[in-house]
Parts: structure tokens; sequence; C-alpha cells
């Protein structure tokens, strides 16, 4: 059976918890489609820590038909932000070679209200929102990959958040139907972004 590895940080983890609680459930109703999701959530994880946590899935598992990568918002701050994006494009690159009947899939960042690394809640989010574009650009223009933008995920709904990082039910619930959403498209279309 194909599966499908959703592999990130705390909001990985919290949207695993949210969906053993909540319809669609762990598999995003995907059954349908013959693929078992697989949720690999690490809180804290930093862009560093990405490929260690994909290491240790493929010493378990076969190869996913899609890999979906939500990580990299804790390392914004931490190194130059051009550093980030060369160090993102080299390991995406990689596992790009080395898994080359997987899709990869660019989850967006998420905007958030406080920045670990960065003083200005402003300064970081003009760099998330180039991390985004530039990844985003590389992982479907020259991986052949896909991606998913959160566009209803705005820190002006502060319901949407039940902190300063992480989600509220609400926004899980917003985030679990974007990825829900985007993986049937995915799955049964050569679209090859969510939404367009």
């Amino acid at each position: 059976k194909d599966s499908i590895w959703i592999v990130g940080s705390s909001i990985v983890a919290r949207a695993k918890s949210y969906c053993q609680m909540n319809s669609p459930g762990l598999n995003l109703s995907l059954e349908c489609k013959g693929v078992t999701v697989i949720w690999r959530g690490v809180g804290g994880m930093k862009w560093a820590n990405f490929e260690d946590n994909i290491r240790k899935l493929l010493a378990e598992l076969d190869p996913p038909k899609i890999i979906v990568i939500h990580c990299g918002g804790n390392s914004i701050g931490e190194l130059p932000l051009k550093q980030l994006q060369i160090s993102m494009k080299f390991v995406l690159g990689r596992l790009h070679r080395q898994l080359n009947g997987t899709l990869l899939v660019w989850s967006y960042i998420l905007p958030r209200f406080y920045w670990r690394s960065m003083l200005s809640s402003s300064a970081a989010d003009v760099a998330r929102n180039r991390v985004n574009s530039s990844i985003g650009a590389f992982v479907r223009n020259q991986l052949d990959g896909a991606v998913i933008r959160y566009p209803d995920i705005k820190t002006s709904q502060g319901k949407l958040f039940c902190d300063s990082v992480h989600l509220s039910n609400l926004g899980n619930s917003i985030f679990v139907a974007s990825l829900q959403a985007a993986l049937n498209k995915f799955l049964s279309s050569s679209e090859r972004a969510y939404p367009f």
C-alpha cells in the first residue's frame, strides 16, 4: 500500500492529535485513494533536523508516494536567510535524487505572532514569505514537486491560534482541511499547487 508522509515540527504533531479526535481522521479520508498517511511531527524541529527524521523513516518504511514537508519556521532568524535557503535547496535536491519516485510537497511555513530568533515579527514575516516563495518555486520547477499554501491562516485572525505559534482547534481544522484537499488533488490530477 502506498504511503504519504507528513513531516515537520509541532504544527504537524498537533495536527495529528487534532485528526485523532476529529474528522477526517488520521488517514485524512484518503483510504479510497489506496494510501496510508504517516505523521512525523517533532516539537521544535529545525531545518537542520529534517534530513535525520527522513532517514529514520526510510530505515523503517518503504519510500512514500508523497512527502509533505512542513518545516523551517523554527529556523527563520537562526541563520542568514540566504544560507537557510541554500541549505533547504541542497537537502531537498538530494532527497529528490534519492527518492525519484516520490512527489515532494512544500507546505508553506505558517505565520505566527512570535519568532524566537527575530526581533521584529514584521521582518520575520518578510523572511517567511521569501522562503516560501523561493522554496515553493524551487520544489515545483526544479524538482517536479508541489506546494500547499494556507491563505486563510493569518495572524489577523487571532482565533486561529492558541498561543503565539500554534494553531487552535479552528486553525487546525483549516490546516487539516487544506492538507486533505491538496493531497486529494495531487493524487488524482496533474495539478501541483493548492489552492491555485
